[in-house]
């Protein structure tokens, strides 16, 4: 078990709890961190293929934050909601904030307190199973450049493996590394739950309707620890949210995200939308 950040942990301490909080953990690599991937700034950098993109190609992403500590990543849905991962939610919400817009994780942007948030009820930390959190914020975004919503899939909506898909955080660099002030994003391809299944069932682990999986099979490219709870996205749309893997960036283990398209109801019945 290796921790990840000190503040959160002393906190955990303190208040009594038998186990550090499942976003810290790092066994079958519960989180994730950005491996391979290129810095988001306001300058245009080349990711995968060569294209250019800037911090407003992102807007959608938030840092959830522990104590004003990246710990975390957040998709905005609207003015009041975000979506995360429900491991990373399990302290009292006056623990939590979200900073949107910025792209450093420490400073600039947005920072606001957590209102509520409503963790998936059949979320199965030991499975990973609706691994999903909808948040509510005290105030509204004000949206801009850099701070807007991404659109959702419908419910059900299916995605063909190859499909090209970004993840962005901001997690470490890769498995064991240095976590980065600044945001980083990577292109990975979309992998079906079939064959998902055939690669995670070699370590006893299963791969649900409630859970879609991207990455290549030489691996290389990957989400990883603190990147939890970010999103995954592709065609425009928000297809999953960061939530665990074996290792970061292991051939033939690729990343696992909540699957947005098969759990769009339960969004719909928090947020409304």
């Amino acid at each position: 078990m290796k921790i990840l950040f000190s503040l959160p942990f002393i906190f955990a301490s303190i208040l009594g709890a038998p186990n550090i909080p499942i976003a810290l953990r790092k066994s079958q690599s519960i989180d994730g961190r950005i491996v391979g991937g290129e810095p988001v700034t306001i300058e245009q950098f080349p990711i995968v293929g060569g294209e250019p993109v800037t911090i407003e190609q992102f807007p959608y992403q938030v840092s959830a934050q522990f104590f004003g500590t990246h710990w975390c990543g957040g998709v905005i849905i609207s003015d009041r909601y975000v979506i995360s991962a429900a491991h990373c939610f399990e302290w009292p919400t006056w623990f939590y904030s979200i900073r949107a817009g910025a792209t450093l994780h420490h400073t600039g942007g947005q920072v606001i307190e957590i209102e509520e948030y409503y963790n998936h009820p059949d979320f199965d930390p030991a499975k990973r199973n609706f691994d999903i959190s909808v948040l509510l914020l005290t105030s509204s975004l004000i949206f801009g450049p850099s701070v807007a919503t991404i659109p959702l899939p419908v419910q059900g909506e299916y995605l063909p493996e190859g499909t090209q898909a970004f993840v962005s955080g901001w997690g470490a660099l890769y498995e064991g590394g240095p976590f980065p002030e600044q945001l980083h994003a990577v292109s990975v391809p979309i992998v079906s739950n079939e064959r998902c299944n055939i690669f995670y069932n070699v370590i006893g682990w299963t791969i649900t309707e409630t859970m879609i999986c991207a990455g290549y099979d030489e691996g290389g490219r990957d989400a990883c620890n603190m990147d939890s709870g970010g999103p995954l996205t592709a065609n425009g749309k928000l297809v999953g949210i960061v939530s665990w893997g074996a290792g970061c960036a292991q051939p033939n283990f690729p990343g696992v995200y909540a699957n947005v398209a098969n759990l769009r109801s339960f969004i719909t019945e928090i947020s409304g939308i």
